[in-house]
């Protein structure tokens, strides 16, 4: 914002002050050994990936380090919450790893969202246990899946330097499991539409 505002001593000093708070991060909650971003959650491991707390040189451990939580400790499985759920949907995406999302977004037993379905559900719920009289059943607690089919299985993406739509990026990810896609997106600038099928 500073840099817009043409405030360059603000936008030095922030800059400065990123670099202390992402090293000091980086020296307590990251461990170059193993990839693994303390507390090990993979909420922990996405918020660091999303944000760029992790080093390049870690990446590559720190999704590793994530992939084998979701598959072997959470038998294809989320732990994480409302934040955490939409940094590790993109996070994994981004980064080759989408056939990861897919197999824990339409997991049919519990938790997640096919285990919803699979209990009748027609609108997101607050909390992935079935509950008629604690938990609403029209919450958009974890309706980040939402843009992610969007953003990941159709590929509708703003440009990162997008204003309003006036650049955008189509990167679909077809992923085993998954045969076709139809997907449209209505932004200010008109409807945006990513359709794909795979044939042969």
């Amino acid at each position: 914002m500073a840099g817009l505002l043409g405030r360059s001593n603000d936008v030095a000093e922030f800059a400065a002050l990123q670099e202390k708070i992402r090293a000091a991060y980086q020296d307590q909650f990251i461990m170059p050994e193993t990839g693994r971003v303390e507390p090990g959650t993979q909420t922990s491991q996405s918020f660091a990936l999303y944000t760029g707390l992790v080093p390049e040189s870690l990446q590559r451990r720190a999704l590793e380090y994530l992939d084998d939580d979701i598959r072997n400790q959470h038998d294809g499985h989320l732990s994480t919450g409302i934040m955490g759920t939409k940094f590790m949907l993109d996070v994994l995406s981004r980064n080759g790893y989408a056939q990861t999302a897919y197999d824990l977004v339409t997991k049919t037993n519990y938790p997640g969202w096919g285990w919803m379905l699979a209990n009748g559900a027609t609108t997101l719920w607050e909390h992935w246990a079935l509950s008629t009289n604690t938990y609403s059943h029209n919450h958009p607690m974890f309706g980040s899946v939402s843009q992610w089919c969007f953003e990941w299985l159709g590929g509708i993406q703003p440009a990162t330097n997008a204003v309003g739509f006036d650049r955008v990026v189509l990167r679909p990810q077809p992923v085993v499991g998954l045969d076709w896609v139809r997907c449209s997106y209505y932004s200010v600038r008109g409807r945006i539409v990513s359709d794909w099928r795979r044939e042969a």
